[in-house]
């Protein structure tokens, strides 16, 4: 909801909160060897997205920020090496974001942390495939989609990396 044109605290999504609720979730999965293997692979992609969030957010305002560096030093001095300088490295950091893909490596993992967390809410909420089943049978069956998710997700990153180098 929004208060006086601003998104509450409670909605804003950030990167602690996110911690938070997912270690609010897998506490309610009583099963330990499940709620581990859970909680290390959302553990990994929580913070894989939120790293190449930022190391995106990073690039991106270098990116644009050091072109206006190069107009202030073009103007107080005439000499050349400093705009040179900050031209090959504008030239760089574009460079890197794009070779190491900080803006499909967010969506990746981002997306696939969201994934489990809804499959997570569907065997908590006992809806859908988990919708009458026995405890045992939802631990079998929510076990058996984290493995084919974790499994699906690094297939896809093989696919990725194959496809740069080849490329």
């Amino acid at each position: 909801t929004k208060e006086g044109g601003h998104m509450s605290d409670d909605n804003k999504w950030s990167y602690r909160r996110d911690k938070k609720y997912v270690k609010f979730k897998l506490s309610q999965i009583q099963n330990e060897v499940l709620r581990l293997r859970i909680m290390h692979e959302l553990g990994t992609y929580i913070h894989g997205a939120h790293l190449y969030k930022w190391l995106f957010i990073l690039s991106q305002v270098l990116i644009v920020a050091l072109p206006v560096v190069i107009i202030y030093l073009q103007q107080i001095c005439d000499e050349i090496g400093w705009s040179s300088v900050l031209a090959a490295a504008i030239s760089a950091i574009s460079t890197i974001t794009n070779a190491l893909s900080f803006q499909t490596r967010w969506k990746h993992y981002r997306s696939y942390c969201e994934i489990l967390k809804q499959e997570i809410s569907y065997y908590l909420l006992h809806i859908g495939k988990y919708d009458g089943k026995s405890k045992e049978e939802r631990d079998k069956l929510l076990s058996e989609k984290i493995e084919k998710y974790v499994e699906e997700e690094g297939e896809k990153w093989k696919h990725i990396k194959w496809k740069k180098h080849k490329g």
